[in-house]
């Protein structure tokens, strides 16, 4: 699933998710950059995958844009870890 719509299904927003992520190694953004990346070892570890496509831009160029995905796996872990940070 996206964090998008991952946040949906753990009860938060978008930005409360992103933000958890980011500050607890999961994501980052390369810089001057849009897209977020997982970190590796959290790919190595199945709670992330990317997913990639190919579009073309405004100038009708081919690119690719790469996403991050939640594995089922993924969203119990993060289900756990926003739960203990909520009861401290």
């Amino acid at each position: 699933m996206c964090i998008t719509d991952v946040a949906k299904t753990l009860k938060m927003t978008p930005k409360q998710l992103f933000s958890f992520l980011s500050i607890n190694s999961w994501i980052y953004k390369r810089p001057d950059t849009t897209n977020w990346i997982g970190h590796q070892d959290k790919i190595n570890s199945g709670y992330l995958e990317h997913s990639e496509y190919v579009y073309r831009d405004r100038y009708d160029s081919e690119r690719v844009k790469t996403t991050v995905k939640v594995t089922a796996k993924g969203i119990a872990k993060i289900a756990k870890m926003f739960e203990s940070a909520s009861l401290n």
